[in-house]
């Protein structure tokens, strides 16, 4: 990953005057303070703060854009909105769209081309994201093959798929790196279709802590997966993205749930449980 760390630190030397600072005297803005306390040096996008229903702050990590591209499920194969950046952060908006909304910046330089990109989830009514994700949004991208669905999460312990491709191809035998925000990493490789499969490590507090707002979920942590590559040209390529993974089921809550179905329904509970399992990826 010594290429990786070289092609960020030549990033921000070069982009440091053309990054927004605030006028002399004035603190440094949230996002900036963010960025120097974020758990990685890979390019991310990361909640700054508590959003709602309707919108959710973001700051951006190790890339500097002017703009985010932001795409929701109704949008489909039509051009994104554009969110402006200011001091290193932004806001989405879910509209009159909710579910799924996948948000990336790009920066592009002499060095190479860096992007970041993440999945928001807003709890209003919206089209399923299997479009989104279809769509080709950027020459080197990280695409969760599926997103977790409503009311689930990844989860420590649990085994998820990535297509990693490259201008529409998948890239075959490439290594991947993960962090995360307790201080894991490990690397994993693309297989012959270009799939990933992670397994999300178990380094996950059983509890969420004392005033959040996980209601009984546990606690989680945050994850970044970048990959690089060098075309043909020499041209140098990085992506990542980021989200949330949670704390492994709960063994004794799902035992207990379990056996209130069979109580309940005998073995009419066993195809609902089945189904429950099946129905976790979206």
């Amino acid at each position: 990953m010594d290429k990786l760390a070289l092609l960020i630190l030549t990033l921000c030397a070069a982009g440091a005057d053309a990054a927004v600072r605030p006028p002399a005297g004035q603190p440094a803005p949230d996002c900036l303070a963010a960025e120097a306390a974020a758990f990685s040096t890979l390019p991310m996008l990361v909640p700054a703060g508590r959003g709602d229903r309707q919108g959710a702050p973001y700051c951006l990590a190790n890339l500097r854009a002017e703009a985010v591209e932001v795409r929701n499920g109704a949008g489909g194969f039509a051009p994104p909105a554009s969110v402006p950046v200011e001091r290193a952060g932004f806001k989405v908006q879910a509209g009159k769209v909710g579910n799924y909304h996948w948000l990336q910046a790009t920066e592009a330089s002499q060095a190479g081309v860096v992007t970041a990109s993440t999945a928001h989830y807003f709890s209003n009514p919206g089209p399923a994201p299997t479009a989104m994700l279809h769509l080709a949004k950027a020459d080197l991208e990280i695409v969760p093959q599926p997103l977790p669905r409503e009311h689930w999460r990844y989860r420590a312990g649990e085994t998820w798929e990535f297509l990693i491709r490259f201008k529409g191809e998948p890239v075959r035998d490439m290594g991947v790196r993960l962090e995360t925000s307790a201080g894991t990493q490990q690397v994993f490789r693309t297989d012959g279709e270009g799939v990933l499969r992670v397994t999300f490590p178990a380094d996950v507090a059983n509890e969420a802590p004392k005033g959040g707002h996980d209601h009984g979920r546990g606690g989680q942590n945050r994850f970044v997966l970048a990959v690089g590559l060098t075309d043909q040209d020499g041209r140098y390529y990085l992506t990542g993205f980021n989200h949330v993974y949670g704390a492994a089921a709960d063994a004794n809550r799902s035992l207990a749930a379990g056996l209130g179905f069979l109580a309940l329904g005998g073995l009419v509970a066993v195809p609902l449980v089945v189904r429950r399992k099946e129905n976790k990826n979206g």
